[in-house]
């Protein structure tokens, strides 16, 4: 589980990590202030990737989490080896989505970028 999680200077998120490896996502939500802001009415959370920033773009992949955790203040969405095991190596867009009860909406985009794996199995050498 190798993840590495760069923020730019306009708060777009950045992700890179092993094709087929599992990637547990940690983040919050937060105000405009950069504070933990506790959402208990959270109703669904969508992480989708797509192969480029357009909302028409092809969906790669899509989670839609309703059984959240949710701890200290964090959400956790788990990318699992299914998901990027057969995709070519690249980089991709990714939101993530959070809808509450209330009817607000919350988004955050990067770019996902897979990268080689590290082992070479025996049959494929």
């Amino acid at each position: 589980m190798a993840v590495t999680m760069l923020k730019n200077e306009d708060g777009i998120i950045n992700l890179k990590f092993i094709r087929g490896d599992s990637c547990p996502l940690k983040f919050q939500i937060q105000d405009v202030e950069g504070n933990s802001v506790l959402k208990g009415n959270l109703k669904s959370l969508y992480f989708t990737c797509r192969k480029s920033n357009s909302k028409y773009s092809e969906i790669i992949f899509q989670k839609v989490i309703e059984d959240f955790n949710y701890e200290n203040k964090y959400y956790f969405i788990n990318i699992g080896p299914q998901d990027t095991q057969h995709l070519p190596y690249g980089t991709y867009n990714f939101d993530i989505q959070a809808e509450f009860e209330d009817g607000e909406v919350q988004s955050l985009k990067g770019e996902f970028t897979i990268i080689d794996e590290d082992t070479i199995y025996e049959e494929d050498w």
